[in-house]
C-alpha cells in the first residue's frame, strides 16, 4: 500500500481550488466535494491578516472533483448565499450535503448555523441551527440521521454532547437538532 498524488487531467490551472486548511471533503456518487477552509497559516480569528493574503471570504465556493474525468470545477449555487466556513463539518445524506457550524470567515466568529446543499440541483438553504456555536467537531451519518460530537463550544453545550439531526422530512427546511447524550449528565 502506498500513497500517490492524483493529478487532474486537462483543464486550466486556474480552474482548481486554492490550497487550504480546516475545510471539508465529502464523497457523493463519483465526485468529491470541497467546501470552506482558510489559506495557509492564517486563522480566521487572527488579528494580523496580511493585506496580500487571499480573502477568507473567497472560500465559500463549493468545488467538485470528478473521480471519473479527474477534473475540478467550481459549482455555482443558487438559493441562500453561504458564508465561508472553516472547522465545520460536512456530511452527505441521500443527495443533500449538510454543512454544520464552525467558524464563519465573514464575521470571524463561531456559528451555530446549518446549511443544506442539494447535490442534484446545487440549491442551498439554511436549516435549523445547532443549540450553540461549535467548531472542530466531527459528524457522521446513520440512516437518515446526522450525528455531531465534540468541538469547541462558546455557550451552554458541553464539548462531550452528542447531537442528532433527524432528516426524515426532506421537504422541511427546519430539521430540529436533539441531544442524544450529554457529558454533563
Amino acid at each position: 500500500m502506498s500513497w500517490a498524488q492524483v493529478h487532474p487531467t486537462g483543464g486550466r490551472h486556474d480552474n482548481i481550488p486554492q490550497g487550504r486548511n480546516s475545510h471539508t471533503m465529502t464523497l457523493y456518487k463519483h465526485s468529491i466535494f470541497i467546501y470552506g477552509g482558510f489559506i495557509g497559516g492564517i486563522h480566521p480569528n487572527a488579528s494580523n491578516l496580511s493585506p496580500t493574503a487571499p480573502s477568507l471570504k473567497d472560500l465559500n465556493t463549493l468545488w467538485e472533483f470528478s473521480l471519473i474525468r479527474r477534473t475540478w470545477r467550481p459549482i455555482h449555487l443558487t438559493g441562500v448565499k453561504l458564508p465561508g466556513l472553516n472547522s465545520h463539518s460536512a456530511s452527505v445524506i441521500r443527495n443533500k450535503l449538510i454543512l454544520a457550524s464552525g467558524w464563519d470567515n465573514d464575521i470571524f466568529e463561531k456559528v451555530a448555523t446549518t446549511y443544506q446543499i442539494n447535490l442534484s440541483t446545487f440549491q442551498s438553504k439554511e436549516l435549523s441551527p445547532l443549540p450553540c456555536a461549535i467548531a472542530e467537531h466531527c459528524s457522521f451519518v446513520f440512516k437518515s440521521q446526522l450525528f455531531i460530537f465534540g468541538g469547541g463550544a462558546l455557550e451552554e453545550m458541553n464539548e462531550g454532547d452528542l447531537l442528532k439531526l433527524e432528516t426524515i422530512y426532506p421537504s422541511s427546511s427546519s430539521y430540529p437538532y436533539s441531544y442524544v447524550s450529554s457529558s454533563s449528565s
